[in-house]
């Protein structure tokens, strides 16, 4: 099949590809890899078949049905709304209208969710947003979203848990009290703290540290112990919610909506804005996709089942709040609370402490339990330590999990998070954008849409000897993607920015931040436009699509970057800060320990293409030149020419001499020359090259003829792929 240093290689998948960088070069491909420029290696894609083949392995259990993934989305999302927010944007933001800046909030939301809903099934990975943006813009990127996430993830957990311990050890200084300790007492009660090593830590530090390690221990504890401890604090927590509620309703005073809206349709939108991150963990359902039963199912559904049950809950919330007590006289950290306190509902108000000490822990799990999961993605891709993605006999990541959970303990412990707040919303708001903007890119371009993937509608027949005409790179069609997405946001940005210039400047300046506004916005209307979904990405399955494809996408990065200009200097300034962190930690480690920049991508798909059918095991052999070039410029699909050139190539074509082989697939079919073209071989193999392949893949020196490369006509049509008449 080959000649001189280019040898077959049988055994097994795996090995095949080991042999064939041994006997086609050896160390050629490593100097190759350490060659390739590294804006290259930055900004290169992860391959649909790279991740079809993880989530083939399946390492981690596969328990969690869509009320537990409910369960987690609502549960986790829901506390800091009605708890806290509720009563800030009542009291000093929107007034009776705050119930106005949820729905606003809600929608906001959606339009980034249903992002989320979609590419959770187009790449079900365990990474949640890092992945998708791994597989759509590139390593770098992928790198900057994981270390993003980790501030919704882990450290709002941390921060959250010290919250928690600090409301509990005021209540446990006010019951010692009697109640009588003023709310200013509480900074001596933090100056009496437990003393360390001569360091004095307050005792709300030491009670989040204590939580943290119990949320840790339960998720250490499996799966299992987690979502029933999940759903059943969930379940307290509704409890508690409608209970608030309904006894609010019960001290109802329609006066207290008069006037409705005190600070204008301007409050309303600045409550929007406050009330936004009350949703804050919405999306950690896709990031526990692997692990749910039927993810391309459950996931969409629950996700927005969660974001309408908080949306739906929060506003209702606000209603009661504002019809029990009067705007001005609510307070803003326990509103409900102090409401029944006030009007001697002293039963209500015990209810409501507890309960609020009692669900509150629900964050913390549910926020920690996504962490760990983050940090196996990453780790798998050889961005962190391997100990990340070690997982035990029981499919729990146990040692990830104790890793980050001492990290968070030690975060809750000491870290003071006045000062985070800003920064943990700018992540969060960050990351979302780049989620939003893999979605434009994967659905407006024929590249990674589809694990089988097309870059033409018509290729070739059986009986043509004659190379199909040469078509243009399907590389350089990602880039200018990759290319048309960035100007969106930066025209989404410039608009938004000069929107909320507008609003702070005088008449006139008004007038020309506002034109300005405009015309950053029509720019990018205009670049949306051309922004439509390729043929082979309505290839869905039954699962979900996102409607109106590509406005509500840009609506949401319109938003999101108005949301980014609101956060004061301070924050955006630790935003830049902390993505050159997450960029140099990339350059110092990541970059040079990547997977995707060695043969790592090629073992796996070996491996994977062997467990699903051993017969693929002969097909194996690879030119050094062949696989480093693959590996080098990952992400593209085969042109007219890289696949002439590549005829008989074991990995086209199955079967020693180009024959003996056959594919069908429900995009592509693929024969040998010299054998039955009706015997099909069920093997991930051919999407595998088509997205690995690009212009300069080169064949071995010696092939067989172009008949062992034969592929059947196909024709797309608005649905997707059809086959039509040979």
């Amino acid at each position: 099949m080959g000649g001189g240093g280019n040898q077959v290689a049988e055994a097994s998948a795996a090995s095949g590809v080991e042999a064939a960088i041994i006997n086609g070069g050896g160390d050629h491909a490593v100097t190759v890899a350490k060659n390739t420029p590294l804006l290259a290696k930055c900004f290169k894609r992860k391959p649909l078949a790279v991740v079809n083949a993880e989530e083939s392995e399946g390492v981690l259990e596969r328990n969690l049905g869509f009320w537990d993934l409910f369960a987690l989305g609502f549960g986790g999302t829901v506390g800091s709304g009605v708890f806290v927010m509720s009563g800030l944007i009542c009291h000093e933001i929107a007034g009776p209208a705050g119930m106005f800046s949820w729905m606003i909030a809600g929608f906001g939301c959606l339009l980034s969710g249903m992002s989320f809903a979609e590419l959770s099934w187009r790449v079900p990975s365990a990474g949640g947003a890092y992945a998708y943006t791994f597989v759509a813009l590139g390593e770098l990127p992928a790198a900057i979203v994981g270390w993003c996430m980790t501030l919704e993830y882990g450290i709002s957990a941390a921060a959250v848990a010290k919250s928690w311990g600090e409301m509990l050890s005021v209540g446990l200084s006010h019951s010692v009290d009697g109640g009588g300790s003023a709310a200013g007492d509480d900074g001596d009660n933090k100056a009496g703290g437990l003393r360390t090593l001569g360091v004095v830590l307050d005792m709300g530090g030491v009670y989040g540290a204590l939580l943290q390690a119990v949320c840790v221990m339960i998720v250490v504890g499996g799966l299992q112990a987690s979502k029933y401890t999940v759903n059943t604090f969930c379940v307290a927590k509704a409890l508690l919610v409608v209970f608030m509620t309904g006894a609010a309703f019960s001290l109802w005073d329609a006066d207290n909506f008069v006037p409705l809206a005190p600070f204008g349709a301007s409050g309303v939108l600045k409550g929007a804005v406050a009330a936004f991150f009350g949703f804050l963990g919405f999306d950690e359902v896709v990031l526990l996709a692997p692990e749910a039963k039927n993810p391309a199912k459950h996931v969409p559904r629950a996700l927005f089942a969660s974001l309408l049950g908080v949306t739906i809950v929060c506003a209702m919330a606000s209603v009661s709040l504002s019809g029990a007590e009067s705007a001005p006289n609510l307070d803003p950290d326990s509103a409900f609370a102090e409401a029944f306190r006030a009007r001697g509902m002293m039963t209500a108000y015990q209810i409501t402490t507890i309960g609020e000490l009692a669900t509150l822990p629900l964050v913390v799990l549910v926020s920690f339990m996504a962490q760990p999961r983050l940090l196996y993605a990453m780790a798998k891709d050889g961005l962190l330590p391997r100990v990340f993605a070690e997982v035990d006999s029981r499919g729990t990541l146990f040692k990830g999990s104790l890793i980050s959970g001492g990290i968070c303990m030690i975060t809750a412990l000491l870290v003071p998070f006045d000062s985070l707040n800003t920064l943990i919303s700018a992540g969060v708001l960050l990351a979302f954008n780049f989620v939003t903007s893999s979605h434009l890119a994967l659905r407006s371009r024929a590249c990674q849409v589809h694990p089988l993937l097309v870059a033409r509608s018509e290729i070739c027949t059986d009986n043509e000897t004659t190379p199909p005409p040469k078509l243009a790179s399907e590389r350089k069609q990602g880039r200018e993607g990759v290319m048309e997405v960035l100007v969106v946001n930066l025209m989404a940005c410039a608009s938004a920015g000069m929107s909320l210039a507008a609003r702070y400047s005088g008449h006139a300046g008004g007038i020309v931040f506002s034109a300005f506004a405009v015309i950053f916005g029509a720019a990018m209307c205009y670049v949306v436009s051309g922004l439509q979904s390729h043929p082979i990405a309505l290839v869905s399955d039954g699962n979900f699509l996102a409607p109106l494809f590509p406005w509500p996408q840009a609506l949401a990065l319109w938003v999101n970057w108005f949301l980014v200009c609101q956060l004061p200097t301070e924050g955006l300034l630790s935003l830049l800060a902390y993505v050159g962190f997450a960029a140099a930690q990339y350059a110092c480690y990541g970059v040079s320990r990547s997977v995707g920049n060695c043969t790592g991508w090629a073992r796996l798909l070996g491996a994977a293409s062997a467990r699903e059918s051993p017969a693929t095991s002969r097909c194996l052999s690879l030119s050094a030149d062949a696989l480093e070039n693959a590996l080098m410029d990952a992400g593209g699909a085969p042109t007219a020419d890289s696949m002439s050139a590549n005829e008989g190539h074991p990995l086209l074509g199955c079967g020693e001499g180009g024959g003996g082989g056959a594919e069908q697939r429900p995009g592509i079919s693929i024969g040998g020359g010299g054998g039955d073209s009706s015997e099909d071989v069920a093997t991930p193999l051919i999407p595998v090259v088509t997205v690995l392949s690009n212009d300069r893949l080169k064949a071995p020196a010696a092939t067989a003829s172009h008949d062992s490369l034969l592929v059947r006509r196909r024709s797309l049509d608005s649905h997707g792929l059809r086959t039509a008449a040979p």
